[in-house]
């Protein structure tokens, strides 16, 4: 079930390219709050401050 078209991904830049960490399409509530602690990014960059 999707609430939108909004597509959010978390990436890393490595040996020169972009690798996809992970990602959600359409999610119904704020899933990627869960990032700061699964791969530790920064509350700022997530918008959570």
């Amino acid at each position: 079930m999707m609430d939108g078209l909004t597509v959010y991904g978390l990436m890393s830049f490595q040996s020169g390219r972009w690798n996809l960490i992970d990602h959600m399409v359409g999610p119904t509530d704020v899933g990627y709050a869960v990032w700061q602690q699964r791969y530790g990014v920064p509350p700022a960059m997530l918008g959570l401050e």
